[in-house]
This record gives C-alpha cells, sequence and structure tokens, in this order.
C-alpha cells in the first residue's frame, strides 16, 4: 500500500476537520500539482467525507486488542509514526484519532483497490435508488422512472417536476393502487389523499379509499406523514377521515400524525413508531396508543410499548444506516435490501455481534464493510453477489 510524508498525513487531516493554516493550505496545493493521483485521492477523501463522523459513532473505543492493532496499523500505512496520536498537539485526542482515521480509512480503500484482484468484485455491487413499480385497479403496471424520486397520484399520474408518469390516464380521482419497490430500491409519493409516503427497499403498499376510510395494506417499511380529511353531511357536523395501516400482526388506526411502520416477511418482530400526532396499534390480544418517541413492537402474538430512538429507526429516510447497537444479523438484512445481495455465515454464533454506526447509503457496500472489518470482529469474502461472513482470526 502507498504511503505519505507525515506532513502529508497532518495537512489532509486538519483538511477533514476544516482546520487548515494559509500555510498548509500553500503546501496541500503544491503536493496536488506533483501527482495527478494526489487530486485523485483527494477526491475520494471527500466521497467518503463522512467517515470521521462514522467512526466516532462507532463503537471503537476500546481497550480491545485487534482494534488497537488496526488502529496502529492503518497509522503506519498512512506515513504516520507508530503511535495514532502523533498529530495530537494540532488538535485534541478524540479530533486527532477520527482525523488520522480519515486518512488512512481512505487510503486503504483508495489504494487497496488496485492491490486486492479477488475481491474486485465487489465493485460490481452499487448502492440502490429510485425504482418503483406502480400497479392500477385495472391491471395496469406503470415502472416508475429511476432518474424522478417522488410520484404523485391523483386524478392523473405524474412527477414531481410535473411531468407526467403515464399520459393516457384522465378522469376521477385514483382511489385504489399498489406500488412496490424491489430489493435496491426506494420511492415517495403523495397519495390521492395527500398523504405523503416515503416506501423503503422490499416494499409493498397497497391502498384503497371509501366514502368512509382509507386503507392501506403494507409489507415492508414505509414513512408516513397522513393528509386529513374532514367528512360528514352537508350541513352537518364534521369528523376526521380514518385512516387505517395494516400489517401482518398490526392494525394501526392513525389519529392524525407522522410514523414508522416496519413489517418485513422475514423479521421477527413489526415496530409501528411514532414520530409525531397519535396512533392505536391493535393486536388480536392487545390495543396500545401511542405517544410521540413511542414505539409499539409486535412479536409472536405479544406487543410492547417502549421509548424509540427514532435516529436509528428513521436513517433509512434520510439516506443513511443508523446502527444503535444492532446485531450484524440484523444489519446484514438491510444491507441485503439495499443492495441487493446475499449474505452467507461461516458461523450462525457471528449474528449476534453487535456493532454501532452512521453511514451513508450512497457508499459502495465494500466501504461499510470495510468499517465493520476495521473492529476485528468479522471478515467478509465476496463471491460474485454474495458475501461470506467469517470470523476474524
Amino acid at each position: 500500500m502507498n504511503t505519505l510524508p507525515k506532513h502529508i498525513v497532518a495537512i489532509l487531516a486538519a483538511r477533514s476537520l476544516g482546520q487548515l493554516s494559509n500555510r498548509q493550505q500553500l503546501e496541500l496545493d503544491v503536493w496536488l500539482l506533483e501527482n495527478p493521483e494526489n487530486e485523485k485521492l483527494l477526491a475520494y477523501m471527500d466521497i467518503v467525507k463522512r467517515v470521521p463522523q462514522d467512526l466516532t459513532e462507532l463503537s471503537l473505543y476500546s481497550s480491545d486488542d485487534a482494534w488497537k492493532k488496526q488502529l496502529e496499523k492503518f497509522s503506519a500505512n498512512a506515513g504516520s509514526s507508530s503511535k495514532p496520536l502523533a498529530i495530537k498537539r494540532l488538535f485534541t485526542w478524540a479530533s486527532a484519532v477520527a482525523a488520522v482515521l480519515i486518512v488512512s480509512f481512505a487510503l486503504y480503500l483508495f489504494y487497496g483497490k488496485e492491490h486486492e484482484p479477488v475481491q474486485e468484485q465487489v465493485h460490481l455491487i452499487k448502492p440502490g435508488g429510485n425504482k418503483a413499480t406502480l400497479t392500477l385497479a385495472n391491471g395496469e403496471q406503470i415502472i416508475l422512472s429511476e432518474s424522478e424520486s417522488k410520484v404523485i397520484v391523483d386524478t392523473a399520474i405524474q412527477y414531481e417536476d410535473g411531468h407526467k408518469a403515464n399520459s393516457d390516464l384522465r378522469g376521477s380521482r385514483i382511489t385504489s393502487f399498489a406500488l412496490n419497490t424491489p430489493k435496491g430500491g426506494q420511492y415517495r409519493m403523495r397519495m390521492p389523499d395527500g398523504t405523503e409516503v416515503w416506501l423503503n427497499s422490499e416494499t409493498e403498499l397497497k391502498y384503497r379509499e371509501t366514502e368512509d376510510a382509507r386503507y392501506v395494506d403494507l409489507e415492508g417499511e414505509a414513512y408516513f406523514h397522513v393528509s386529513t380529511i374532514k367528512i360528514g353531511e352537508e350541513g352537518g357536523p364534521m369528523r376526521k377521515k380514518p385512516f387505517f395501516v395494516s400489517t401482518r400482526n398490526q392494525r394501526i388506526e392513525v389519529l392524525g400524525t407522522q410514523f414508522n411502520v416496519k413489517s418485513f416477511a422475514n423479521d421477527r418482530t413489526t415496530a409501528t413508531t411514532l414520530v409525531e400526532g397519535s396512533v392505536d396499534v391493535k393486536t388480536e390480544k392487545q390495543s396500545l396508543r401511542l405517544t410521540p418517541g413511542e414505539q409499539a413492537l409486535t412479536s409472536r402474538g405479544n406487543t410492547l410499548k417502549q421509548k424509540a430512538n427514532l435516529s436509528s429507526v428513521l436513517g433509512w429516510k434520510q439516506g443513511e444506516f443508523v446502527f444503535s447497537s444492532e446485531s450484524l444479523l440484523e444489519i446484514t438484512k438491510q444491507l441485503e435490501r439495499w443492495y441487493n445481495v446475499e449474505f452467507e455465515w461461516e458461523s450462525k454464533a457471528l449474528a449476534s455481534q453487535r456493532f454501532e454506526a452512521m453511514v451513508s447509503k450512497n457508499l459502495e457496500i465494500r466501504e461499510i464493510l470495510t468499517l465493520l472489518e476495521i473492529t476485528g470482529k468479522v471478515k467478509f469474502k465476496y463471491k460474485g453477489n454474495k458475501i461470506l461472513i467469517t470470523k476474524n482470526k
């Protein structure tokens, strides 16, 4: 692996923290002119610019020997001294560690790509994007544009920029349809009643509206911002038009709100998390009312209410993976849906390993898995579209 002079490591570290002095900026400019590869490296570091925050979020600052060895190895590979705190005179201890790590990690990924031909096929695994299919009541299917991110369904079907998704459709408001996202897909929509919905990967949403209520059947994960509609007899009292969401083991009655529902077929638990407003979550045995920040978890017929970690629950909607003491099994499920890959296990005991991280969904899967590898707990081997998880020996 290529190395860098210590003073360049320090300059790049300072840049990653936004603390470049005028002299350092001049030295950086000179260094960039020396070799076109230097500009490529700097551009690559900007692509993975979230890594300092990611590494801060990771629970890695422990006395674990494997972590210490990885930290020392990364610092050495970057051309710094064997001690990871070689530049602590410039920064606080925590900032220095994060700053050296971003340089080392970027070097590891940037130059590692040239020296790991066996792992090269991983570059064919790309992050997901905007993909969805809209199915109308008459069976007509519309493959939504991948260059758009939101579809509006009303009396016509169009994208947020006004372009029509189906120029033949005309008439009254659409009251029944289904929207599906595949693995590696996501999409936003505004439903005919004005409700805004975000669909995660591998999700199916079915909607129908009657004069008296609105109904959604959901498998997968979606975030709802429900629009309030008033109904009633002309001249008489008005009431809110009910909105119901049904999953395989929960029925949610919305009382005007924003909330997230996660109910994948291969998950043992269904989770409804309330962000704003109020919902009633009903099962065969129980009925719970949630207040903002609460979550209803249903598993094997039993439901409990608990305080939710909103940043973790809603990370996918913001374009991030947020793992808060998440098991490796749950992490791999999320990665499988977004990158359309399949994980295999050398030992099922590895599935219980837990990690904390916050990383962009736009990163290559290789970059995310490398973050997990540097904990010293696991290793990943790539076999086409399959990834084998092994113990780090």
